[in-house]
């Protein structure tokens, strides 16, 4: 096992038995999702500093993680006081943020296709992309179609990866992203 498969590992290790524990107290499985996009930042920060000869999808890895913790309201809690919390989410600042990190994954998905270079692999990042933004388009925190979406991008995008893998082994953070989004699915509709 790679020192990129161990670091996922433990990252799902540590969601599962969070969720387990709550699982046993209150019979039904949460998952922190709050601290997602913090995984997703220390896992690009980490995977970057091990794999920094891959400058173009490392520093993609980099933005889409710190855009992903600008794109939650969760971390701006820390940060800023109840009052100014609540001015912040009535603008578009987190959207920004949050259409920032979508971009970055449409840019990721797009380079490893074109490294790829098979016509099966086009077809999924192209089925990657058009979930994705179906998934921001669908959002509604009435129905489960936004986290539907979301989930098959997630799952196309990691298809194509383990069909044929390339940006090695920064591919795995594919995977991890298809994890945090079956977590997410998990937690809502339990």
């Amino acid at each position: 096992m790679t020192k990129e498969q161990r670091l996922i590992t433990i990252s799902t290790l540590t969601l599962v038995i969070f969720a387990t524990s709550i699982y046993f107290r209150q019979g039904v499985f949460v998952f922190p999702l709050p601290i997602n996009s913090f995984i997703i930042l220390i896992v690009a920060i980490q995977f970057t500093w091990w794999n920094k000869s891959q400058l173009f999808p490392a520093l993609l890895l980099i933005f889409i993680g710190i855009t992903s913790v600008l794109g939650t309201e969760v971390f701006w809690t820390i940060f800023i006081s109840d009052e100014a919390m609540l001015q912040l989410s009535e603008t578009v600042t987190t959207d920004l943020f949050t259409l920032s990190k979508l971009l970055g994954l449409i840019t990721l998905s797009v380079a490893t296709a074109i490294k790829q270079n098979k016509f099966l692999t086009w077809l999924l990042s192209l089925l990657f992309v058009t979930l994705i933004i179906m998934s921001e388009v669908m959002y509604d925190s009435s129905n489960n179609f936004g986290i539907i979406f979301s989930l098959g991008a997630m799952a196309s995008a990691s298809i194509s990866v383990i069909y044929k893998p390339v940006y090695q082994p920064l591919h795995l953070f594919w995977i991890l992203l298809f994890i945090l989004e079956f977590t997410t699915f998990i937690s809502v509709i339990s």
